[in-house]
């Protein structure tokens, strides 16, 4: 008789169980990240979905085993659910809830001393010192780069910089530290220019039209000069050498940006649109 009365219990302990399957797993999912969830052993299965603040529900193709491997873009902010067979009978879990972290855009700030050039670029002259900073939330695994090489060693929310280069950064916020994003954009760093009247112009030459978007014409006044062109890190882009009237520099396959053209009569700023 007890024999008979504890298979009575366990039976009547897997049919309850049965009658109830519920959902466990991953409820929250970072962004690009992927997850898993499952429901207890039965016959057969089939999952279902429901966005949030939508009534309907979807089955979801191709779901029919024990566990449903989920992703952020598919199933961030969706109610998950899993109807099952035990033999004849049919059950159905309640909504399982998957949210997924959302963050804003990652911002450097910069403080410090220095100047802002006509494409945004950041201005350092002798002495200057300045500062980019990682914004909240991301602070977490972070990379500086310049020129587009690792910087060794830094990997706080803060670089300090004093000479030129093109920066950038990447990070991912603590919560999520496989996340990794960055600004989208060079923080670009130039040196001060030197012997460079308020114009951008020395006495000795003259340049037009500048800034330009195609062609700029060098004018030595009456004596043939030898130039060479870089950009704003110093990287030589095109040399050559003038006529004594005019020489047209052609710049259209250049990006736009800031440029300096110097000789033996000084240097010249030549923005190029």
């Amino acid at each position: 008789m007890r024999k008979f009365y504890f298979f009575i219990l366990v039976l009547f302990a897997t049919t309850a169980n049965a009658q109830n399957p519920t959902v466990v797993g991953d409820s929250m999912l970072c962004p690009n990240s992927t997850g898993m969830v499952s429901t207890q052993p039965y016959d057969t299965y089939q999952w279902f979905i429901r966005y949030f603040g939508s009534s309907t529900i979807t089955p979801i193709s191709g779901a029919n085993s024990q566990f449903l491997p989920i992703d952020y873009s598919t199933y961030a902010a969706s109610y998950l659910s899993v109807e099952v067979t035990l033999g004849a009978n049919d059950y159905i879990s309640p909504e399982f809830f998957v949210d997924g972290w959302v963050f804003s855009g990652f911002t450097v700030a910069s403080t410090g001393d220095f100047t802002i050039g006509p494409f945004g670029e950041s201005v350092l002259c002798p002495g200057d010192t300045m500062y980019f900073e990682v914004m909240q939330p991301y602070d977490t695994n972070i990379t500086w780069y310049n020129n587009g090489d690792t910087i060794p060693g830094i990997n706080s929310t803060i670089l300090t910089v004093t000479t030129p280069g093109i920066y950038y950064v990447t990070g991912a916020p603590s919560l999520c530290p496989l996340y990794i994003e960055g600004p989208g954009v060079d923080l670009t760093v130039i040196d001060c220019p030197v012997g460079i009247d308020e114009n951008g112009l020395t006495s000795s030459i003259t340049v037009y039209p500048n800034p330009t978007s195609d062609m700029i014409r060098i004018n030595g006044q009456g004596r043939e000069i030898n130039y060479i062109l870089t950009d704003a890190l110093g990287k030589i882009v095109k040399s050559g050498t003038s006529g004594s009237t005019e020489t047209e520099i052609d710049l259209r396959s250049f990006v736009p940006g800031i440029y300096f053209l110097k000789s033996e009569s000084g240097t010249v700023r030549v923005i190029k649109l």
